[in-house]
């Protein structure tokens, strides 16, 4: 196997690769953009009817009329009775607000379920990396795979390593798998951190 350290760089990006870069930059930079503009719309325009809608969650005053009692005939047999009623529900935001409302009553869900996600991916990436010779689905299909600077599949404790940094490159907004666009050798931050390199076996 050959030493890819010893390899020399790709040559420069050609005029079509730069301008994808580009335009990949200029779509990520106008998303961020719209979600600051949008928090500073909730934050500055909002406040009042926002903290008003949040005070409503927690006190709320009902109306709630004494049970006047059953009504039986002789035999002692139901024919009316008093059934206390409450207020429907106000009508629900809409858009991004409906959704952080639905975020806020899964709350207790929203967790435990992207703590099961992120186990799942780590023990799926760290099998592929040592069991499937550095290839999962996705890389086999590709035809790409995972190998350390040796050109051989990582090592159990090197591919562990490797899934919970991936983990770490993908909750700082996708920043460590952008690092790939601008490396020379298409190298991730978690690839980078554990030495490791996604190639196209020739």
């Amino acid at each position: 196997m050959r030493d890819l350290k010893a390899m020399q760089p790709m040559d420069a990006p050609s005029r079509w690769m730069r301008l994808r870069v580009m335009l990949l930059a200029c779509v990520f930079f106008a998303l961020l953009l719209g979600a600051f503009a949008r928090a500073v719309n909730l934050q500055v325009h909002q406040k009042d009817r926002l903290k008003a809608f949040a005070e409503d969650q927690y006190v709320r005053t009902m109306d709630v009329p004494a049970r006047r009692g059953e009504i039986v005939d002789r035999r002692g047999v139901t024919l009316a009775s008093s059934v206390a009623g409450v207020k429907g529900p106000q009508p629900g935001l809409t858009g991004l607000d409906a959704f952080v409302a639905w975020l806020r009553a899964m709350h207790s869900v929203l967790l435990p379920g992207v703590v099961l996600v992120l186990v799942l991916a780590t023990v799926y990436c760290t099998v592929a990396a040592f069991l499937w010779n550095g290839r999962t689905l996705g890389r086999l299909l590709l035809g790409l795979r995972l190998v350390d600077t040796h050109g051989m599949a990582p090592t159990p404790g090197r591919a562990i390593f490797r899934a919970l940094l991936a983990g770490l490159s993908f909750v700082l907004f996708l920043g460590g798998f952008w690092m790939a666009l601008f490396d020379r050798r298409g190298q991730t931050l978690h690839d980078k951190l554990t030495s490791t390199f996604v190639v196209q076996p020739s």
